[in-house]
């Protein structure tokens, strides 16, 4: 099953995609972003797909937009336990994301997997100090920040503030976020 949201197809993870998982990771805005410069291994990578992307369980739900043969987005859940989950976006480049609307998509696709596929009922968001464009972001989707550490902000989304703020209701009129078979276009 895939993830399609506007013009692009949001693939599952697949083994084949473990490598340009790593790279994007790895790309500066992404280091920074998500893990305030600290780069990844390889085989930390590896353990780290391994032991949440191949269990039975599913621990974390992973899906890219691949452009060409490199990975442009990275939207996912995990923690998920007693009706919550974490949720996560990574992007290779933030300024052309917001140019063609990547963010803004991949965003709109991954709380429609979550409160209509999952069906969970609160989404954790956790943001680094440093990243105050997705904290605005985060509250202007109806998140709510229940505390702060010395790293990161800490937001609950709940499927009732999501589905009651008019901003996701345009994001998801605009864009039309599905989960299902079958092919699509990709980003351009």
């Amino acid at each position: 099953m895939n993830l399609y949201c506007g013009d692009i197809l949001i693939e599952p993870f697949v083994a084949a995609h473990t490598n340009i998982l790593f790279e994007l990771i790895n790309q500066p805005e992404v280091i920074e972003g998500v893990r305030g410069g600290v780069k990844i291994d390889y085989n930390s990578h590896i353990e780290w797909v391994n032991n949440n992307l191949y269990t039975p369980e599913k621990k974390v739900h992973l899906f890219l937009t691949i452009e060409a043969t490199e990975a442009v987005g990275v939207i996912l859940i995990k923690n998920i336990k007693n009706g919550e989950g974490e949720m996560g976006i990574m992007v290779k480049d933030i300024q052309t994301s917001r140019e063609n609307q990547l963010t803004s998509k991949l965003l709109t696709a991954i709380l429609y997997y979550a409160f209509n596929e999952l069906m969970l009922d609160n989404l954790i968001i956790r943001i680094r100090h440093s990243n105050a464009n997705s904290l605005k972001i985060a509250l202007k989707i109806g998140a709510i920040q229940q505390s702060k550490d010395e790293i990161y902000y800490n937001l609950i989304l709940t499927k009732t503030d999501y589905e009651l703020n008019t901003i996701n209701q345009k994001l998801n009129k605009r864009f039309n976020p599905e989960y299902k078979n079958g092919t699509y276009f990709t980003l351009k």
